[in-house]
């Protein structure tokens, strides 16, 4: 895994993005993050884990707490790359998150996405914050322990690998290492094959169970019985076909019987019929008689209706006529008052007037109190709610209450009657126990017999491989030993120390260094006064533009003042004629705009003519546009010279400050020149770069010798340490089987004696669980104690639903208390309400009575609308009412011509009407009728008339035809007869002879039934005989596969011979970094102890190490860790971070692990350090600045720079 890009924000410090290009922090190799404390470095790591797992690990549950307090969300992206197979793939891992409502330190997950990155775009490979998660595991092979402890090293976690439990550290060793496939995932696949094996024998065991008794006895008597019911089937069958011969000859009689019975009855219904028929025909006879005087009927009906109409419209005309002239009255009487009221009312309009002005006055007053009043009035309403509201909610409460009390006494009576006696309990429980304790020997007996078996077998095979095993290790002990011998002689021949060649190597670096930062700071003086001499002639051309500007301002100002004088001089002119500009708009009868007054007897005269008025109009307009115009100019010059002076003094600044830096930037290439040695220092520029090359040519040629006489040791210590592997393994193997032949001996002769034992046992328990249940009464143990825990379940939640009744009734009584005193609240305040309403209603009252005095009920400002303009209605009045004479005259001569028409029509009508009564009365009597109601009533409509007809018609025949079935059925019988008893038992005797056929069937197919099914139970019990055999085999063999894996012996073997060449590979780290005083090794236990080379080699616990020395020694452990990871055990570890320990180091110390660490990095291998120490940064050529926030808001900041 080799880092990529990672961008930042909203994140503890950071709040702004912040983007971090790995690619070019880590061109060299190593590269640092530095900045002050507090300043954020450690959040860089943060924000990587995050990235990848979604949590923090300083932070609480991971999340908490960590989104910039001034931001809303928080969002990471990670970009990384994993080679395999020598090929590089890159990911991208990007986690969003805001802050959750209502809460400061609380963020909730709104995106989560990992993708592919490929040539042809991004690739979703997850899109779910937990599926992410398990992605990034499952591509990296690390928890997020492992990598913190491993890859990614916070504040406080550099020492945790060193310092870590025995177990621990096996675990992380067997994740990281890919070794759950040979321990704890081989023992979980062989207990999941035993659990499996063990279920599926329960499940024969049960299923045999469940077969009960079968046996081919059984299933002979199932086939006995087939042949019993068969017999009584085909007997009953026999005798149920003679009284099925008998039952059809009676029931063709008894039917013949019912439908003579049906047909009699209908016959009675019929005749009762007969009178409701008779008066049907009455009147469909005097319907037909009545049909022929419907016409004279309907003739003599419409006249009466005209003549009714006419009468109606005459008496309306006649109301109308009479409405018409009373109208006319009335108009007249107004138009005469309209008259009078012109001359009277002008006087008394003037004094109206003079009172409503004040009664206005008086109306504002009365408003603001109905203002103040409205308010009061409105929270008076509201408050009343509030109370009633209170009131209801109090009673509720109350009811609540009473009803939670009620519960509660239930719940206790139900609990009492649901209690187990405790006795009864104990002696149940007892039961069980021995029950399972029986069930468990005989389980123990039959698996020591086969025990005894198996011990006795494997002892022979484990005495044959042990002498095999004895021979192949003595041979590679021999060859172990020369290359030993060769190994000694190759220590002999060290060209050259390491140490001294490093110190040289350090030294020309140095050199190196302050030559190159000297040439950059020679570059950056030259930069500054190329600099310097361009602000100088900015400033020389601003001081130009400057005194440009304000001499322009100055003019603009003349000009202003100049016109700001001819202003004032035309405005004079102009007011000495505005007076007569008034008069003129003064029209007779309309008030004057400055006095009032109607009547304008002296208006006042001109100064000038009216041509020379528009003139000083026009020029006042002209000098009012110059002087708007002229005052913006000015102000944008005011702006123009006030940001040129500006510009001018942050360019001298700007020159200040450029000559300060030349000044510092000199004193520093002097300081640094002097660090150089005598010799470079004399020597000119161009000839130190060929002295420099040469001095590192020299230097890396001892250091390649060195390499090479230690890639030879390397080369011989890895062929000693493979055979001390091989002859470890053989020793292994040699222990473990002489372990297991002595364990397995003692096993056997353990396994006889428990087996004779357990037998005694199993038989002694058995005898003891029968004589308990027998005591207790009890058929199974296992229902009556599923039926006590039921009690003991429905009385645990009684008990829970007491006590959140108690709860809930305290709840309740300190809601009545608190809505009583809030109650209270509002009565006081409604009470206060009240009495002001009372003061304001009185004050306002009396307002009003002023108000009515004054200007009566009616609106004042429409009083004096109407006032000004009532002459003026009069006039109108006067008008309307002379227009309205002529109009109503011309309708009341109108109407009168109507009123003669229709009295003529009235006449015509009832002569018409007299001639018809006559006819139609003279052919009522020759129809019979006495009168023409008696002749409508007997009108029926033709359709109900025809259905009449038919009604009767259908009535005769019906009784024809019942007449005739009746002589009919007669016939049939031919003096047969049978009653209803008699034909009940002739049935019942049938049916219960049925039912029997239908009881043999039943049992007939019983017995089938059974046979097939004894048959069926007697076949699967073979097969489950012989299933149960074959599965029994595969527990025991898979229980002797999982003692041997117990312990996870296998893992620890191989997780400890990878311990032993880790530390190894940090003893050789921590050799070079303290000058070989110290070595990291493994005690018996597999923990670390360091060897003290200057005690004599003496060993130390790692907890007597100093500050300083423990981190040296996590350092190496945490390098050998992960130059020996391998993502996935494909994709090679490419980066390592570190965030703490170089404090507790002095400079030579610190020289020291930097140099190694720069040794260590390279292009495929990227090793980060996060620390505010300037030793430290000063080291580094590639580092990450990171500032810290400001107090004005902004966030954490990060930029590259370059050594």
């Amino acid at each position: 895994m080799r880092p990529r890009y990672l961008e930042i924000e909203g994140l503890q410090s950071f709040k702004e993005v912040q983007k971090v290009d790995f690619d070019k922090l880590g061109e060299t190799g190593l590269f640092g993050i530095f900045g002050p404390t507090g300043s954020g470095k450690s959040t860089v790591l943060d924000a990587i884990t995050l990235a990848l797992y979604g949590n923090v690990q300083r932070a609480l549950r991971g999340t908490h707490g960590i989104m910039n307090i001034y931001s809303d969300n928080l969002r990471v992206v990670y970009t990384f790359d994993l080679q395999k197979d020598k090929l590089r793939k890159t990911y991208k891992v990007e986690r969003v998150y805001k802050r959750k409502k209502g809460s400061e330190n609380f963020i909730e997950v709104k995106l989560a996405r990992l993708s592919d990155i490929t040539g042809e775009g991004n690739v979703i490979i997850a899109d779910k914050p937990s599926e992410v998660t398990s992605k990034v595991e499952e591509l990296l092979g690390l928890n997020l322990d492992d990598f913190t402890r491993s890859v990614v090293l916070p504040q406080n976690k550099f020492q945790e690998f060193l310092f870590l439990e025995k177990s621990k550290r096996r675990e992380m060793l067997e994740r990281i290492f890919y070794l759950e496939e040979y321990g704890r995932n081989l023992s979980e696949k062989v207990n999941r094959k035993l659990n499996a094996t063990k279920n599926k024998l329960s499940n024969i065991e049960g299923a045999l169970s469940a077969l009960g008794d079968i046996s081919e006895k059984s299933l002979i008597e199932a086939e006995k019985k087939v042949q019993e019911a068969r017999d009584l089937k085909e007997k009953v069958d026999k005798e149920l076909k003679n009284l099925e011969l008998n039952l059809n000859q009676a029931r063709e009689v008894w039917d013949l019987v019912k439908e003579l019975n049906f047909i009699l009855e209908k016959e009675e219904t019929y005749i009762s019929k007969q009178p409701e028929i008779d008066l049907m025909k009455k009147q469909y006879e005097e319907s037909m008689k009545a049909e022929g005087l419907k016409e004279l009927i309907e003739q003599y009906r419409s006249t009466g209706k005209k003549l009714y109409d006419t009468v109606s419209q005459l008496d309306t005309l006649l109301q109308e006529i009479n409405n018409t002239e009373n109208v006319l009255k009335d108009i007249r009487k107004h138009y005469e008052i309209c008259k009078k009221s012109f001359d009277e009312e002008i006087p008394r309009l003037v004094e109206l007037k003079t009172k409503l002005e004040s009664a206005l006055e008086l109306r504002k007053e009365a408003d603001d109190l109905e203002k103040k009043l409205k308010v009061l009035r409105e929270e008076y309403v509201s408050l009343k709610l509030k109370i009633e509201s209170k009131e209801k909610e109090i009673h509720k409460k109350k009811t609540d209450l009473s009803e939670c009390e009620n519960k509660i006494q239930e719940y206790s009576k139900t609990i009492e009657n649901l209690k187990v006696d405790i006795d009864y309990r104990s002696q149940v429980q007892a039961a069980l126990r021995i029950q399972d304790e029986t069930e468990a020997l005989r389980k123990e007996k039959d698996r020591h017999e086969i025990l005894v078996k198996e011990l006795t077998k494997k002892t022979e095979i484990l005495e044959e491989k042990l002498a095999v095993i004895e021979l192949e290790k003595n041979k590679e002990l021999s060859l172990l030993e020369g290359l030993k011998n060769e190994q000694i002689a190759q220590k002999n021949s060290k060209p050259d120390d390491r140490d001294n060649i490093l110190k040289d190597i350090n030294t020309y670096h140095n050199i190196k260094a302050i030559c190159q930062s000297l040439k950059y700071k020679r570059k950056d003086i030259d930069d500054l006064k190329v600099v310097s001499e361009e602000v100088h002639r900015n400033i020389e051309q601003y001081i130009i533009k400057y005194n440009e500007a304000e001499k322009y301002r100055d003019s603009l100002y003349e000009e202003l003042e100049k016109l700001k004088t001819d202003a004032e001089q035309a405005r004079k002119e102009y007011e000495k004629n505005s007076a007569y500009i008034l008069a003129l708009n003064l029209k007779k009868g309309e008030p004057c705009p400055v006095c009032g007054s109607v009547n304008h007897p002296a208006p006042a005269s001109a100064h000038n003519n009216m041509q020379e008025m528009d003139v000083l109009e026009e020029k006042l307009k002209d000098i009012r546009e110059n002087l708007g115009s002229l005052e913006i100019k000015a102000r944008e010059s005011d702006s123009e010279c006030i940001k040129l002076k500006e510009q001018l003094e942050g360019l001298r600044n700007k020159l200040k400050q450029t000559r300060e830096e030349i000044s510092k930037k000199e004193n520093e290439y002097e300081a640094l020149a002097s660090n150089l040695p005598e010799n470079i220092r004399s020597i000119n520029p161009e000839q130190m770069d060929y002295e420099l090359e040469k001095i590192n040519n020299n230097n890396l040629s001892r250091l390649k010798a060195v390499d090479e006489w230690e890639n030879n040791i390397n080369a011989l210590e890895k062929k000693i340490a493979d055979l001390n592997n091989t002859v470890s393994r053989y020793l292994a193997d040699e222990n473990g089987i002489k372990a297991e032949l002595r364990v397995n001996r003692e096993n056997l002769a353990q396994e006889k004696n428990r087996l004779k034992a357990s037998s005694e046992q199993y038989t002694g328990k058995l005898s003891e669980m029968n004589a308990i249940k027998n005591r207790l009464g009890i058929a199974d143990i296992i229902t009556e104690i599923r039926r006590i825990e039921e009690n003991d379940r429905k009385v645990e939640a009684l008990r829970k639903n007491i006590e959140n009744q108690q709860n809930r009734s305290k709840e309740i009584r300190e809601n009545i208390e608190k809505l009583t005193w809030e109650k209270q609240e509002m009565l006081t305040r409604y009470s206060a309400l009240e009495a002001d309403g009372k003061t304001i209603s009185s004050q306002k009252k009396e307002k009003e009575e002023r108000i009515t005095l004054l200007a009566g009920q009616g609106d004042i400002y429409a009083q004096l609308a109407n006032v000004e303009e009532k002459i003026i209605r009069i006039q109108q009045e006067e008008k309307k009412y002379f227009e309205l004479i002529s109009k109503t005259e011309a309708k009341y001569n109108e109407l009168n011509t109507q009123r003669a028409a229709l009295e003529n029509q009235k006449s015509l009508y009832e002569k018409y009407l007299n001639v018809e009564k006559q006819q139609l009365y003279n052919a009522l009597e020759e129809k019979g009728f006495t009168s023409i109601e008696q002749a409508e009533k007997s009108i029926i409509p033709q359709n109900e008339r025809d259905k009449m007809a038919e009604i009767i018609k259908d009535y005769e025949q019906a009784r024809i035809n019942l007449k005739a079935n009746r002589e009919l059925l007669q016939k049939k019988l031919n003096g047969r007869s049978i009653s209803e008893s008699e034909w009940d038992d002739i049935n019942g005797r049938y049916n219960e002879k049925r039912k029997e056929r239908d009881d043999s069937i039943a049992l007939y197919e019983s017995a089938r039934n059974t046979y097939a099914s004894v048959k069926k139970n007697f076949d699967i019990w073979v097969g489950l005989i012989k299933e149960y055999k074959e599965y029994s085999r595969k527990c025991d063999m898979l229980e002797h596969i999982q003692k041997l894996l117990r312990g996870n012996s296998f893992v620890e073997f191989v997780a400890e011979e990878r311990l032993r060449y880790i530390a190894k590979e940090a003893s050789q780290t921590l050799g070079i970094l303290t000058k070989y005083r110290y070595a990291l090794e493994l005690d018996s236990e597999s923990g670390f102890v360091i060897r003290d080379n200057m005690q004599g080699g003496i060993h130390r616990l790692v907890t007597s190490l100093s500050g300083g020395e423990t981190f040296l020694t996590s350092l190496s452990l945490a390098l050998a860790l992960s130059k020996q990871i391998q993502l996935k055990g494909q994709s090679p570890l490419e980066f390592f971070f570190l965030d703490e320990g170089f404090g507790t180091l002095d400079g030579n110390l610190l020289d020291t692990v930097i140099d190694s660490l720069e040794r260590i990095s390279s292009s495929d291998r990227v090793i980060g350090l996060i620390s505010h120490i300037p030793e430290v940064k000063n080291r580094v050529a590639r580092r990450l600045i990171v500032e810290p926030p400001t107090s004005e808001g902004v966030g954490t900041r990060v930029y590259i720079e370059k050594a």
